[in-house]
């Protein structure tokens, strides 16, 4: 849970949505995006599909319900490199979390020159995003703690062996993330 990484896939979709939202680009309500099957990337004669090829779009609240690559997609080559870059790094992508064992990076790339089918991917979870279980875990925690990100910790407290408390450990906030 803390030293593999994996593709995120549409799990991603929570940090490029909360990063619309981070910039005012993206509210509940705006932008709507278009119900379509396949998004035609910029740089690229291949298109981005939605699963099994099925129409999706409306607004974010509908689009992540739904899990739509196409509108998500969409949404981080509006935001452009360098705010996906900071969202997701504000969540702890690119740095190691701060946990009692050594603990892996969870990557997201930094380096979209000249690449908007690469941005397209990364911003659903594809391409070269890499992320142990626990930093996703972390998002949907932080998501749901009001954009506060804590500390992972592996033990609570510490007990001798007649029950009695020796330490207990604190809950410490790692960062803020939106």
């Amino acid at each position: 849970a803390y030293r593999e990484i994996y593709p995120p896939g549409s799990t991603f979709k929570v940090v490029t949505g909360a990063t619309g939202v981070e910039t005012g680009m993206v509210t509940p309500t705006e932008p709507v995006y278009d119900t379509i099957t396949a998004l035609d990337v910029p740089q690229t004669d291949r298109d981005l599909p939605n699963y099994d090829g099925l129409p999706c779009g409306g607004n974010l609240f509908e689009i992540l319900a739904k899990s739509c690559n196409t509108s998500f997609a969409q949404m981080g080559l509006d935001l452009g490199p360098e705010a996906m870059i900071a969202g997701a790094e504000a969540f702890g992508f690119n740095d190691a979390p701060p946990f009692d064992l050594p603990a892996v990076d969870s990557r997201f790339p930094t380096d979209f020159t000249d690449n908007q089918p690469a941005l397209a991917q990364a911003s659903i979870g594809q391409n070269d995003v890499a992320a142990t279980p626990l930093e996703m875990a972390m998002v949907a925690a932080a998501v749901a703690n009001g954009g506060v990100a804590m500390a992972p910790r592996l033990v609570d407290e510490i007990r001798d062996g007649e029950g009695d408390l020796v330490e207990r450990f604190d809950d410490t906030v790692w960062r803020q993330v939106i």
